[in-house]
């Protein structure tokens, strides 16, 4: 029914930028304190191996996958707690995803590298650094030549460590996972301008359902 697609289709929307929230403040942690939440940094990660998921929701492994993100997006909605820092990451990122899109060559190389990755991934398990440095060395050969980049300031202590900046380009490469998810559904710029109260209410739709507990931080 139409009604179902179109309600399938702005949760998509939704869930695509609270992901895209989620791994780049994952990103912005990671560069400014050296350390990341670990159940969250897992499940921004593993989206990017999820390139054949049922629904939106499959991407992050159900709703409670990406209810950090849903948090963020609610705060910067609401204009109560969000980071601009953060939001303009964010929208960079989205950008960044547009260019991806007018890059077909530069896509295959993405989505044959997310492949090969995906086997280290399985072989590897969860949090081994192999698993974040094969999709922070693809992010590095392929989305950071295009435009624009996506800046994440840190402190210096960290971001001069190769295994840091092997992690944080990994989640960036999940926040653009999340990127095409939200252009797929229907995403465009001007929502965050025009459609503020529609994307707002799905997100607290989202985040008011019980399947949606928070996820541990042990980080």
């Amino acid at each position: 029914p139409a009604g179902l697609a179109d309600q399938q289709l702005h949760e998509g929307i939704v869930l695509g930028l609270a992901g895209a929230y989620q791994a780049v403040a994952q990103a912005q942690l990671l560069a400014q304190e050296g350390r990341v939440a670990p159940e969250i940094a897992e499940a921004c990660l593993a989206t990017v191996f999820r390139l054949d998921a049922a629904d939106a929701a499959a991407v992050y492994g159900g709703c409670a996958g990406v209810r950090t993100g849903l948090e963020l997006l609610r705060a910067e909605l609401e204009r109560d707690g969000a980071s601009a820092y953060l939001t303009r990451a964010v929208v960079t990122v989205l950008h960044l995803q547009g260019s991806l899109g007018r890059r077909p060559e530069v896509l295959e190389r993405v989505r044959a590298g997310i492949e090969a990755a995906s086997r280290s991934a399985d072989a590897m398990g969860g949090d081994h650094d192999t698993v974040y440095e094969r999709p922070g060395e693809l992010y590095s050969q392929t989305l950071s030549t295009l435009r624009p980049r996506v800046m994440i300031q840190g402190n210096g202590l960290y971001l001069s460590q190769a295994r840091v900046v092997a992690r944080i380009r990994a989640l960036l490469l999940a926040a653009v996972r999340s990127a095409v998810l939200w252009r797929q559904s229907g995403g465009r710029h001007w929502h965050l301008l025009l459609r503020r109260g529609w994307l707002l209410a799905g997100t607290r739709s989202l985040l008011a359902q019980s399947a949606c507990p928070a996820p541990a931080d042990r980080g």
